[in-house]
């Protein structure tokens, strides 16, 4: 369909000529709206180029028009109006979808962040840190891909290969207890940030971990300004690190106010392989606690233990608080918030270092400086377990 311009119309298709002849589209003729063609033109069989025309058909087919009584052009000479619009408006138009690849190879970067765990992808709680990275990914540009070891050290190199597969800019590497890593478990290439974890030695990798100790003196602070003088800790697994961190804790900050922590009243609370321990918190709570002689707060390893011990004291006739204070760890709602009384505890930060290890990572991967141990805080909260002893003696 020809397009009409300033001076004529553009015609691209072959039209006649006043004298007859032929004129390809090539030839880029421009007519003058003066001598548009008559209908009966424009049904006539076109003569070829180079063809005799005759005076008759000339006159016949092509009759000038004067500028001032000039009229538009035939309909199908006439361009059709094409409307423009936004594709968001088309009915049925997919929104548009970056391609990852594309743009991975224009920017040399993959705005992919990925995550090894050993079990916290798929352990209740600790997917708050999990859920943590998430929230701050988003905020960053990026987007995360986890893969799980499940606790086996032979599914570390598969992880790493699936992660450098990908491109990832950078890893997020978490565990679900504290541990110091081997060499072999990171790829010293690979921009990276620990989580939860301590870095090989001669590894100075940013870590991410939880302020134990101070979460500990909070707890033991409370206690002491409730009156109470004798304690007792029902401890973690001693395979975990966790649990010297939090012992030597709260023996330091018992010691500050010139408190001891005796001996004979520091019993198991879970032993054996990680991952595999079992609970002994139930068996050597009761024993502690049938004594006359025993603590007026017992201190727990963690929020299972501290149910283990709840447990222990009620088959003793015990009435948590009035005869026996209790403070937890790690406060893992699901039973802190729904035993009763509800537990006194102290929080791991999980959310928190999870946003913590992307904002450490972004900057590293901008070449910022990042400290080797970011410590996030561990706050106390004070439910109805813990309140002022009722006349025990230590």
């Amino acid at each position: 369909t020809p397009a009409k311009t300033l001076n004529g119309v553009f015609c691209t298709q072959p039209h006649s000529t006043p004298t007859g002849g032929m004129v390809a589209p090539s030839d880029a003729a421009i007519v003058s709206p003066a001598i548009w063609p008559s209908a009966q033109a424009r049904s006539a069989p076109a003569t070829p180029v180079g063809s005799p025309a005759t005076k008759t058909s000339g006159a016949e087919l092509w009759k000038p028009v004067s500028c001032e009584t000039v009229q538009p052009p035939p309909a199908e000479f006439q361009m059709r109006s094409q409307p423009t619009c936004r594709a968001s408006s088309v009915e049925g138009v997919k929104p548009y979808i970056p391609n990852r690849a594309a743009v991975m190879m224009r920017n040399n970067r993959s705005d992919i962040i990925g995550v090894i765990t050993d079990v916290v992808s798929t352990t209740p709680y600790s997917t708050d840190i999990i859920r943590g990275i998430q929230s701050a990914v988003e905020a960053h540009g990026f987007s995360i891909l986890t893969v799980n070891t499940a606790g086996n050290p032979e599914q570390i190199s598969r992880c790493w290969r699936e992660l450098k597969g990908h491109r990832v800019d950078g890893v997020i590497y978490v565990t679900m207890f504290q541990r110091h890593l081997e060499p072999w478990e990171l790829d010293p290439d690979m921009p990276t940030i620990l989580v939860n974890c301590h870095a090989p030695a001669g590894s100075d990798t940013p870590t991410i971990l939880p302020d134990e100790i101070a979460g500990m003196a909070q707890a033991v602070e409370a206690a002491v300004a409730a009156g109470h003088n004798s304690f007792g800790y029902v401890r973690l697994n001693s395979s975990v690190m966790a649990a010297g961190i939090r012992e030597q804790a709260l023996k330091e900050t018992l010691s500050h106010h010139g408190q001891p922590l005796r001996p004979d009243w520091c019993v198991k609370g879970a032993e054996g392989p990680v991952f595999k321990d079992q609970f002994t918190a139930f068996d050597t709570a009761r024993d502690l606690l049938k004594n006359a002689d025993r603590p007026s707060v017992l201190f727990c390893g963690n929020d299972q233990i501290a149910l283990q011990v709840f447990s222990a004291a009620c088959s003793l006739g015990l009435h948590v608080p009035s005869d026996l204070s209790i403070v937890g760890f790690d406060d893992f709602t699901v039973i802190s918030e729904v035993i009763r009384p509800s537990l006194t505890t102290v929080a791991l930060p999980y959310f928190e270092m999870g946003r913590e290890a992307v904002s450490a990572l972004t900057q590293r991967l901008r070449g910022e400086d990042v400290n080797t141990h970011s410590w996030i805080t561990c706050h106390f909260i004070r439910r109805n377990s813990l309140v002022p002893p009722a006349g025990l003696t230590g």
